[in-house]
C-alpha cells in the first residue's frame, strides 16, 4: 500500500487497508508518527476496531507502567476479580445518567445503598445525608459551597472565610477562588498537624468554615480533629473534614490496631466529610462521597433555577449529566469487597508500612520526614537531593512522587505495589551510592534557577520560558523544582505554572 499526500486532511482507507500494520512493523512510509498525525482530524470514514484498538495501546505504552506495581502514588487497584466483576456489572449502566435520578432509578439507588454504607462506616447519625461525585476535587467544592450556603444565612456583607492549614489539598484554594470566599491559610505546627493555637487567634466573624485533613496528603498526618472539632463547635463554625485519602482505610486501621483515631462523625462538631473511593475503596478513578450530618445543611450544594426557556432545572453536584458506569463500578467493588476484603487488604497495608518504616529507620543515608499513622511516607537523604533521587528512580521504571517543603520523596503504599517494596529500597540504595557526588552540581543548578525566578522581571521571565520551556513533562520537571521554596514570589509562581500548563497542554496544529 503506498500513500500520496491527501488532497484534504484526511487519511485515505479502504475496508483492507491496516494503517497499524506500519505502526507495528515500519513496512509503510511515514511511521508512527505519520499516523498519529493523520488521526487529529476526524474522518470521513471510520477508522475499524481492532486498528483503532492497536494504536490505543500503543498510546497506552507511553504512560507509566503502573500495573506492573513500581508505582507508588495515584493507582490503587484491588485483585484481577474484583475488577473483572466490577466491568461487567458498570458496563450494564453504560447509558445511564446521574442527571435525573427519576428516570435513572437504578442510579439513585445504587448512590443511596453507597452513601448508606460509608456513611455508617464513617459513624454518620440519624439524618445524615451525601453523594456520589467525580473525585475529591469536585467534594470539596460542593463541600465550600453548602458552608458559604449556610454563611449567607447570617446576613453578612463581607465574604465568607475559610480557614485551612498550609497542608490542606490545594482543592479547597481552587473552591475558594471559584465561589469567592477568602481562604485563611494557617502554618501547621512542627509535626505538621493544624496549629490550634493558630487556629483560634484566626477565627473572626466571617469564618464560614474549618478545614481539618484525615491526614494530609504531603505528610500523611491527621490533624487534632476531635479538639478542632470542640472548637468549631463553641463558636459555630461548620467543620469540614478531608478524608479523601484517609476515609476507606482508618475505620479499619482502628479495628485492627485498636487505635483511636477519631476523625469522623463521632466529632459532634464534624459537619461534612470528603472520602474517595478511588483511593483506599479501590473504585473506578472519579468515585468520592460528599457526606453531611444533616441532609438539609446539604442541600446548600444544589443548585436550582427557572431562568431559562426551559422549565425549571436542578442539579445536585457541579457536573451535569455524568455516567452512570464509575458509579455501578464504585458500587459494585463496595459491595465486592465488604467490611472482609477492606480489612484484609489493610491488615496487608500495616505489614507493609512497618517494612517500610524499618527499611528507612535502619538506613544510613534515609530518614524521616514525618510520624504518620497511615501508609502515606515522606523521606529524604541527607546525601543525595531527594529530587534527584526521584529524578533517578523514574529512569530505572520507578514512580515516587517529588514534594517541597521540604524537598522529599513522597511513597503512597497500596494492594498493587507492596510487593515491590524490597525491590523500590534495593534501587534506592544503588542510586545514592551511585549519586552521591552529583548532588551538589543538582542543588546548585536548581538554585540557579530560584535566583532567576528572583531576579527577572516578569516579562523576561516569560520570555526565558518561551525559549526553554518544553512539552516534554521530564525537562519540565526542572522549572517546577526551580519553583520550590521562598526565594521565588507567589506571583512569579503562578506566572510559571500557568505558562508551564499551558504549554504542555496546547494542541499541535
Amino acid at each position: 500500500m503506498q500513500i500520496g499526500k491527501p488532497k484534504v486532511p484526511y487519511l485515505a482507507y479502504s475496508a483492507s487497508d491496516r494503517l497499524c500494520t506500519y505502526q507495528f512493523n515500519n513496512n509503510l512510509p511515514g511511521g508512527v508518527d505519520t499516523f498519529i498525525a493523520r488521526t487529529k482530524h476526524m474522518k470521513e470514514k471510520g477508522i475499524p476496531a481492532e486498528d483503532l484498538i492497536g494504536y490505543a495501546r500503543s498510546l497506552k505504552e507511553s504512560d507509566t507502567i503502573w500495573q506492573n506495581g513500581k508505582y507508588f502514588g495515584f493507582s490503587y487497584l484491588p485483585d484481577k476479580e474484583i475488577i473483572q466483576a466490577r466491568r461487567k456489572i458498570s458496563q450494564l449502566f453504560e447509558g445511564g445518567s446521574t442527571l435525573n435520578p427519576m428516570l435513572f432509578h437504578s442510579l439513585s439507588k445504587m448512590e443511596k445503598e453507597l452513601v448508606t454504607s460509608i456513611g455508617q462506616l464513617l459513624n454518620a447519625p440519624k439524618g445524615f445525608g451525601g453523594h456520589f461525585t467525580s473525585g475529591g476535587t469536585e467534594s470539596i467544592i460542593l463541600a465550600v459551597k453548602a458552608a458559604k450556603e449556610h454563611f449567607k444565612k447570617r446576613s453578612l456583607d463581607e465574604r465568607m472565610q475559610v480557614i485551612i492549614s498550609d497542608t490542606a489539598h490545594p482543592a479547597f484554594q481552587k473552591a475558594c477562588e471559584l465561589l469567592a470566599v477568602d481562604p485563611v491559610i494557617c502554618e501547621t505546627e512542627e509535626g505538621y498537624q493544624m496549629n490550634l493555637e493558630v487556629l483560634k487567634s484566626s477565627i473572626t466573624n466571617y469564618t464560614g468554615l474549618i478545614v481539618a485533613s484525615a491526614p494530609n496528603y504531603p505528610f500523611g498526618i491527621i490533624d487534632p480533629i476531635e479538639s478542632i472539632s470542640n472548637l468549631a463547635d463553641q463558636h459555630n463554625i461548620p467543620l469540614h473534614v478531608d478524608a479523601c485519602l484517609g476515609g476507606m482505610i482508618i475505620p479499619f486501621i482502628e479495628e485492627i490496631t485498636g487505635a483511636e483515631l477519631r476523625f469522623d462523625f463521632r466529632c459532634h462538631g464534624v459537619t461534612s466529610i470528603s472520602v474517595d473511593l478511588h483511593k483506599y475503596g479501590y473504585c473506578p478513578k472519579g468515585s468520592s462521597l460528599i457526606l453531611y450530618r444533616n441532609h438539609d445543611y446539604g442541600s446548600g450544594q444544589y443548585f436550582v433555577t427557572e431562568a431559562w426557556r426551559g422549565g425549571v432545572y436542578g442539579s445536585v453536584r457541579i457536573t451535569g449529566t455524568s455516567g452512570g458506569q464509575t458509579l455501578a463500578g464504585a458500587w459494585a467493588t463496595v459491595n465486592l469487597l465488604g467490611k472482609g476484603g477492606y480489612r484484609k487488604m489493610t491488615e496487608e497495608l500495616i505489614s507493609a508500612y512497618h517494612y517500610t518504616l524499618s527499611r528507612i529507620e535502619n538506613s544510613k543515608d534515609l530518614q524521616l520526614i514525618s510520624d504518620p499513622r497511615l501508609p502515606i511516607i515522606s523521606f529524604k537523604s541527607d546525601n543525595v537531593n531527594a529530587l534527584l533521587l526521584g529524578d533517578q528512580l523514574e529512569k530505572q521504571g520507578w514512580y515516587v512522587e517529588r514534594m517541597a517543603q521540604p524537598d522529599r520523596l513522597h511513597i503512597i503504599l497500596a494492594k498493587n505495589n507492596i510487593s515491590k517494596l524490597p525491590e523500590l529500597f534495593d534501587a534506592i540504595s544503588g542510586i545514592i551510592d551511585l549519586e552521591k557526588s552529583d548532588s551538589k552540581a543538582y542543588y546548585r543548578n536548581i538554585r540557579i534557577l530560584k535566583y532567576l525566578f528572583k531576579l527577572l522581571p516578569h516579562t523576561r521571565l516569560e520570555l526565558l520560558l518561551k525559549k526553554f520551556a518544553s512539552k516534554n513533562r521530564n525537562e519540565n520537571k526542572r522549572w517546577i523544582y526551580g519553583l520550590n521554596g521562598p526565594l521565588v514570589s507567589t506571583k512569579k509562581k503562578k506566572i510559571v505554572l500557568k505558562y508551564l500548563l499551558k504549554n504542555m497542554n496546547a494542541l499541535d496544529h
